[in-house]
């Protein structure tokens, strides 16, 4: 009767919006229960694994470009030098990426059994 058609707040769009949010909040909410230790190993451990294997993968991609560089640009010393310093930033990342590999693997194992 005096429903206004033009209206983003429509009963049947109000309705559906709130069924959305109350659908998609449902597993937060069901999930306030849960412990500390189970959200850390649920959630923040396969994160940090995730994020340092990336970080890896582009350490090892920087080296391999390092490489690639110093050989391709043999006459060039300028080029040979940045590539040389990309190769040498390359293994040090790769190298703290696997020390912190190594750390979040032991946090895992003391605290989180």
């Amino acid at each position: 009767m005096f429903m206004n058609t033009q209206s983003p707040f429509r009963p049947s769009t109000m309705h559906a919006s709130i069924c959305s949010v109350f659908v998609l909040g449902l597993p937060v909410v069901s999930y306030a229960q849960a412990t500390l230790r189970s959200i850390v190993t649920d959630n923040v451990l396969p994160l940090f694994t995730a994020l340092i294997g990336l970080i890896m993968t582009l350490s090892v991609l920087a080296f391999i470009l390092g490489v690639a560089r110093f050989m391709y640009t043999s006459g060039d010393d300028k080029s040979r030098a940045e590539g040389k310093k990309m190769m040498l930033w390359g293994i040090i990342a790769l190298f703290l990426m696997v020390a912190l590999w190594g750390v979040v693997a032991l946090v895992k194992t003391t605290f989180f059994g």
